[in-house]
């Protein structure tokens, strides 16, 4: 059997960012060493059980579950709560766990999981990147513990939440900055990749509803709630189309065929009206060294089949 791959999740739960952990998981391909919580889409408190009973749910028992930052490195602290709701889960109670959060901080834990991994590493990053900045400005070192990096960030043209400014990047500039220049071999899954892989409204009807193991518990509600994201989507470039921007992160990392990509310099604007852009020199007129892996073209297909085969196997 192949040997998995060691994965830490960086993530602030959020409903993409479930989606994210629920497609990791159903994957014989990883084991998920560390969830670390962030505050981003909502505030670190919520983040943080979501992460604990979300674990709890998928039966992660040797998982540790840490707790992260609870505000930007410098900026003001703004969250997306308009987006995810105030628990980030729309209002799901997610089922009651007694998985128990790790005492140490989730630098420390990530540096303890990526000293223990040997540098065979993978750290997955959906959300702002202050718990890994964090971790590399404390520990030097990490970044030659780390196998390979994949954020869920940035934007090649437009962002989500400014003119230029995707969330996760926006949200903690100066943290993503750091890690940008950190010189960890690195993948930006940003929101051009993530409009380029997503399921269809019918694909997404047909996939919730593959019964199993957490219809009840997680997939139904999100059905459910799914009405409002067609609703607010109408009208818009990105209507009749379900892109869970977080899981796209994650399925690049089990299917390497998912996207074809160019190494290119990338560094992030961190103030001003351009705050949070990921500005990419594809032609390299400031002459600095290639440090990031930047999505080109997917395979839409790709995507929709590592869904609906995560549905088959919690269906058994």
């Amino acid at each position: 059997m192949e040997k998995r791959i060691p994965l830490i999740i960086d993530t602030d739960p959020g409903v993409d960012d479930a989606f994210c952990l629920l497609l990791a998981n159903s994957s014989d391909r990883v084991e998920i060493r560390a969830i670390t919580a962030v505050a981003g889409n909502v505030p670190l408190h919520y983040t943080l059980e979501n992460a604990r009973r979300l674990a709890g749910m998928m039966g992660l028992t040797e998982t540790r579950v840490a707790a992260g930052a609870e505000k930007p490195l410098i900026v003001p602290q703004e969250t997306a709560e308009m987006a995810h709701g105030k628990n980030g889960m729309g209002g799901l109670e997610l089922p009651e766990t007694d998985k128990e959060v790790d005492p140490l901080p989730a630098w420390d834990v990530i540096y303890e999981e990526c000293k223990k991994a040997g540098g065979e590493m993978q750290v997955a990053a959906v959300g702002p990147l202050t718990n890994i900045a964090i971790a590399l400005l404390k520990y030097p070192e990490l970044k030659g513990l780390i196998k390979h990096l994949t954020i869920m960030g940035g934007a090649q043209t437009a962002g989500n939440h400014s003119p230029y400014g995707e969330f996760n990047i926006w949200a903690d500039p100066h943290a993503a900055e750091i890690v940008f220049q950190a010189g960890i071999p690195m993948t930006m899954i940003d929101l051009d990749a993530c409009h380029m892989s997503y399921l269809t409204d019918e694909e997404y009807d047909v996939f919730v509803g593959m019964r199993n193991r957490y219809s009840e518990c997680f997939f139904d509600f999100m059905a459910k709630r799914d009405g409002e994201r067609r609703k607010r989507m109408a009208g818009t470039p990105y209507a009749g189309k379900y892109g869970p921007c977080d899981a796209v992160t994650i399925a690049a990392l089990l299917d390497e065929d998912l996207f074809t990509y160019e190494c290119l310099p990338v560094s992030v604007e961190t103030h001003g009206p351009c705050m949070g852009r990921t500005v990419v020199d594809y032609r390299n007129r400031a002459g600095k060294t290639p440090n990031c892996r930047v999505v080109k073209s997917a395979d839409r297909q790709k995507f929709v089949d590592l869904f609906y085969k995560m549905a088959e196997v919690y269906a058994k």
